[in-house]
């Protein structure tokens, strides 16, 4: 609609915007690094947008997106990663080919990633999934990158994460074994070190089960989790945002699942909380290993993977009670149905204790349920109480009005 930019090509407008902004910071300091990121360039051409690059002044260095446009999967399904990711370690081939473009141009090659946490779970200081950061820094140094912005406005607390960051930095670059098992003695003692790193790797494996797509982390439940509303009437609504504070913390329109659909996504949701539980069940074998404070800070870090994985069971559980509650209103068959009001139920119930085991984790670490770019609670005890009235009220008295109507 701009008339004077409908008839240029997104190539030459991203040259000139970068090139006026590379002349008005050098006029400023001749001496000053000018960075262009390339976010979603790929929406105006395909991977690695070399037109866009070589729009861009020679001095200019791009940072690329570490793994966005990596090919992944969950449970067997193969998809794109377009997100930033810590489940993806990267280098993608976007980043690669704007990595060789650079090395052209005898320019430093700079990365974009994130530390703490990104979408995959945007309310926990970090994702404590810490073989996957120690073999992503392997692979930066592979990649021949000397330059990172390591955040963005949400997982930026100091954590294991961030350590574990550090420790792969230095050279000699340390195995990602001797990175995480120098990390778990320094925190827990050395008799506890074996059953914290072998924990991690297996919260590692969960992890590769997650689907990461843009819908799915943007629109999905987990963010919300133990806070996220059950509805038993069809509404139509959409899940609230996973980057903003909405008000309405119910949604029942199953359109945020592509491209895994959602018995896909219910899928993955059941096979990562499964093999999570599994790895909280390793770190616990430290515990009588341990003592003092380090024993404190050992069962912290246990508590911050048990609310992800109650964040990741509400978000099994919903999915599943809404394709229970679908195919009942859309049934005509009354022991279907009865079968279906059955299913709901079991669904229920398991989601009040979930959610009633959430409200301790929160009460003990203010960090749990903070999103730092929406700046606020998405889960806390208030709203999770808040949420089990509604748990309630379905089985007490929405149920059994559509049992006795049966």
């Amino acid at each position: 609609m701009c008339p004077r930019c409908a008839e240029r090509t997104p190539q030459d407008v991203v040259g000139e915007i970068v090139g006026l902004l590379r002349e008005g910071i050098k006029a400023a300091k001749p001496e000053a690094e000018v960075i262009a990121w390339n976010w979603s360039w790929s929406m105006w051409e395909e991977d690695p947008q070399r037109s866009v690059l070589e729009q861009l002044p020679d001095d200019v260095i791009i940072m690329g997106d570490y793994e966005r446009g990596e090919m992944t999967e969950a449970c067997g399904f193969e998809y794109k990663n377009d997100e930033y990711s810590i489940k993806v370690i990267g280098p993608s081939p976007r980043f690669t080919g704007v990595a060789d473009f650079q090395r052209e141009r005898g320019m430093p090659v700079y990365a974009k990633v994130q530390i703490g946490t990104t979408h995959e779970n945007p309310d926990i200081p970090y994702l404590p999934t810490l073989q996957k950061i120690a073999r992503k820094w392997q692979t930066l140094v592979e990649a021949g990158v000397t330059g990172m912005m390591t955040c963005w406005n949400f997982g930026n607390m100091t954590s294991l994460g961030t350590e574990v960051a550090g420790e792969m930095t230095f050279a000699p670059q340390p195995s990602v074994d001797e990175a995480l098992t120098a990390i778990a003695t320094r925190h827990f003692g050395a008799a506890a070190a074996e059953d914290m790193v072998a924990g991690w790797q297996q919260l590692c494996t969960a992890q590769d089960d997650f689907p990461t797509s843009i819908p799915v982390m943007y629109y999905g439940p987990m963010s919300r989790g133990p806070a996220f509303h059950f509805m038993f009437d069809q509404q139509d609504q959409k899940f609230p945002r996973s980057w903003l504070l909405d008000t309405d913390l119910g949604g029942d329109r199953l359109d945020w699942v592509g491209p895994f659909g959602a018995e896909k996504v219910l899928e993955c949701y059941r096979a990562v909380t499964d093999q999570w539980a599994e790895g909280i069940e390793i770190m616990r074998r430290a515990l009588p290993k341990t003592g003092g404070r380090a024993l404190d800070d050992l069962q912290r870090e246990i508590d911050l993977a048990g609310f992800c994985l109650n964040q990741l069971i509400s978000s099994a559980n919903v999915v599943e009670f809404l394709l229970a509650r679908d195919a009942f209103y859309e049934s005509d068959d009354a022991d279907e149905k009865r079968a279906l009001l059955d299913q709901m139920e079991q669904v229920c119930r398991a989601e009040i204790d979930n959610a009633n085991a959430t409200i301790p984790l929160c009460d003990a670490d203010s960090r749990l349920g903070w999103h730092g770019e929406a700046y606020g609670y998405m889960i806390n005890r208030e709203l999770i109480e808040e949420k089990l009235v509604g748990l309630r009220e379905i089985l007490e008295q929405r149920i059994p009005e559509e049992r006795e109507r049966l």
